[in-house]
């Protein structure tokens, strides 16, 4: 019976000390911080990046233009997206937001990026909503199961989306 008691207690004790790394281990910590997206850093200029074509008007009252590279191939990895679109302040870099379709392709960035950043942190349980912070980057993964559309947002600290 002592056996019994010390495997128990054991076990008990290994679960305490577990369970709280495992939780740590979700905090959606951003590692490695990648300060940019594709190789351009963060206040990179608009006149260095060169392919870029505005997109859209530039918010009135604002100096924030949006962009997309001209024949960029409208891919992250192996997952096709529907755009890829550069955010500038100031004529400097400062977001990326990139929009999907499909559950699948979801499950896929989740995946991918959870590999390459570590654990992101699940907003809710409900939501398919994730997050990455790190010194210098911030990043949210999200998709909408109703409309079958997601968004991923990454952005400088300082410009992450509200």
């Amino acid at each position: 019976m002592t056996k019994r008691i010390q495997s128990l207690f054991f076990c008990i004790t290994l679960c305490c000390l577990v369970f709280p790394a495992l939780l740590i281990a979700d905090d959606g910590k951003l590692s490695p911080d990648p300060n940019g997206f594709k190789g351009y850093s963060w206040n990179t200029k608009v006149s260095q990046i060169e392919g870029l074509t505005l997109w859209g008007t530039p918010e009135e009252g604002t100096e924030r233009k949006t962009y997309y590279l001209s024949g960029e191939p409208l891919r992250i990895g192996d997952i096709i997206v529907e755009s890829i679109l550069y955010s500038f302040d100031a004529d400097e870099f400062k977001r990326v937001t990139i929009k999907y379709r499909d559950g699948p392709n979801y499950h896929a960035l989740v995946a991918a990026l959870t590999e390459r950043f570590g654990t992101g942190k699940n907003m809710s349980r409900s939501s398919h909503d994730y997050t990455w912070v790190g010194a210098q980057t911030h990043m949210i993964l999200r998709y909408d199961d109703q409309f079958d559309i997601g968004v991923l947002v990454v952005s400088q600290l300082a410009y992450a989306p509200r």
